[in-house]
């Protein structure tokens, strides 16, 4: 969850952003981060293709591995445009954090989960009853996945209130799985197609919330969106014509994830890739707010509009 203590606390990794040297180019510049997982993959996957510079655009896009800070230094000027969680995103409107979504980001899709419920292959867990009383890992506590898995257990006969959960990343979940550390755990890719030597799927619990909505999105500071309405309509075009190639060639983009992501190569291959939103659709965004009202951590009154700069609406 976002929050202005970790925006304050940014400072130095906004500092190191604005010091990246930055490509010279005739080309309008935009200053972009992104996370090094799939998720942030998109404008890379669409680089080849040159979507940017026929938008009369350079985009130059930095990975940062702490996710949470993007937005932070996006509102202190070391960069434009941000990719974020939509829960952030949301979480930061509420705070008054001056944001707005500007383009889609990573998509939910049931037909291809990419985060799934794991338990042990030898655990006789089979329904959402078997883990009352049981530990289940999620990557953060009061985020998306936690809310996911809580919706999935209350509506299959299961009692959220009666499990426990821990935070730990989801590269550790593999291994506190095997070891019984925990009794299952709603893992990401990849390491959920490196979990499956030893663990299986239980369920695919953002299903409970929706068979589609929205994962992530691109985000910029309102002050800087009103400055640059061309810009920034230009750059929802970069992102929607990356997102509708990357979803269509996942066998040309696999070497541009193994190289950002460093995922190994065999894992890579298998793994169920990332899909990207298209269009910047409100009713995409509606079911995580209405997961996040009915568990306390987004306020009942948030309409998915009032998350989106108006320009875009």
């Amino acid at each position: 969850m976002f929050d202005r203590r970790t925006f304050l606390g940014a400072t130095a990794a906004a500092a190191t952003a604005a010091a990246l040297p930055r490509p010279a180019s005739a080309l309008e510049l935009v200053r972009v981060l992104s996370v090094p997982v799939e998720i942030g993959c998109q404008l890379d996957y669409g680089a080849p293709r040159g979507f940017a510079e026929a938008s009369g655009l350079t985009l130059d896009v930095q990975y940062l591995n702490n996710g949470a800070i993007t937005i932070s230094t996006v509102v202190s000027g070391a960069a434009e445009i941000a990719t974020t969680t939509m829960i952030t995103a949301i979480s930061a409107h509420q705070k008054n954090i001056p944001v707005s979504i500007i383009a889609p980001g990573a998509l939910y899709s049931t037909k291809v989960p990419t985060t799934v419920l794991m338990v042990s292959k030898d655990a006789p867990y089979q329904n959402a009853r078997d883990l009352t009383g049981k530990t289940i890992g999620v990557d953060a506590l009061k985020n998306i996945t936690q809310i996911a898995v809580a919706n999935w257990l209350d509506k299959s006969g299961g009692d959220s209130k009666a499990v426990h959960f821990i935070e730990m990343p989801f590269a550790d979940m593999p291994g506190a799985l095997a070891t019984k550390r925990i009794d299952a755990a709603y893992i990401a890719e990849p390491a959920a197609t490196r979990a499956r030597a030893d663990s299986r799927v239980l369920a695919a619990c953002y299903d409970a919330i929706a068979p589609q909505f929205l994962l992530g999105a691109w985000v910029a500071r309102n002050d800087w969106i009103a400055a640059h309405p061309d810009l920034v309509k230009r750059f929802a075009t970069v992102v929607q014509k990356c997102a509708a190639y990357s979803n269509a060639n996942h066998e040309a983009t696999l070497p541009i994830l193994e190289r950002i992501t460093k995922i190994d190569p065999s894992v890579a291959a298998l793994m169920p890739r990332t899909a990207y939103a298209e269009r910047l659709d409100p009713a995409l965004i509606k079911p995580v707010i209405d997961v996040g009202v009915k568990y306390g951590i987004i306020d009942a009154s948030l309409r998915p509009e009032e998350l989106i700069a108006p320009l875009m609406r």
